[in-house]
């Protein structure tokens, strides 16, 4: 059988679920030495990948977690701003106004357009920002007024903090989920080509097809994903094209 079978755009689930269909393909055919070898480097190729697609699956979640502890913080520094600014307004009045006025224009000359900064930036202003407002000495009615909506804020700070690291470590796992990904691929590579090279008669060639049903399934479905041509046919003795019988010329 001709060597025409490439697995190297299978995703990195298609590899997994091919590996299980050639467990199943294999179970009742005697393999020879080499290919119990190549199909034992497969798994074990694929447990690797699996391993790191499961540790993977979690990408998302630090980004759904920054994404909400993002809106927690931006609520209370919102709550912030307008307590001050509340209080502010009466300044002329009020002792407490006046120090709601002279804290803003102190700690907030510029608003709170920094909680549209990127998270890394905004969470190191907010970090900055919340130290000052902890580090003034603010009477016992305007820290009754904002001391709860900070110490929130100092929780939220830590929470944040951490959910960001947590996102740098998924960063850094994606080039191991990618080199896993080849090392599949390779493995099951190699054991598609043996079977192919080794399949030298029709009876042979009948098993190869039968073996590497799964691969060819998955081949023709991510061919259609794609908007590709059908597969090629395997090539059989005396065939001298493997092509699909419409494309032969005159039939």
């Amino acid at each position: 059988m001709r060597v025409q079978r490439n697995v190297g755009q299978l995703t990195a689930l298609h590899l997994v679920r091919v590996h299980e269909g050639l467990d199943a393909t294999t179970r009742s055919v005697k393999l020879d030495a080499e290919e119990k070898k190549r199909l034992r480097q497969l798994k074990e190729a694929c447990h690797l990948l699996s391993e790191e697609q499961r540790l993977s699956s979690t990408n998302s979640e630090p980004e759904a977690r920054i994404g909400a502890i993002d809106a927690r913080v931006d609520r209370k520094w919102v709550v912030a701003r307008d307590i001050l600014a509340a209080l502010g307004r009466l300044a002329d009045e009020l002792p407490l106004g006046e120090e709601a006025q002279r804290l803003e224009r102190k700690l907030l000359p510029h608003g709170i357009g920094f909680t549209r900064l990127d998270s890394d930036a905004q969470l190191a202003h907010g970090t900055t920002l919340l130290d000052a407002f902890l580090a003034e000495e603010m009477s016992p009615a305007l820290l009754g007024c904002l001391g709860p909506i900070l110490e929130r804020l100092r929780e939220d700070h830590v929470e944040y903090a951490e959910a960001l690291q947590a996102r740098l470590v998924t960063v850094k796992r994606a080039p191991r989920l990618g080199a896993a990904r080849l090392a599949a691929v390779e493995a099951l590579q190699s054991f598609v080509s043996y079977v192919e090279v080794m399949a030298d008669s029709p009876e042979a060639i009948t098993r190869a097809e039968a073996i590497l049903a799964p691969v060819d399934g998955l081949l023709e479905r991510s061919r259609r994903s794609r908007g590709d041509g059908p597969v090629a046919r395997p090539a059989k003795a005396g065939d001298d094209e493997a092509t699909p019988p419409a494309s032969r010329t005159g039939e």
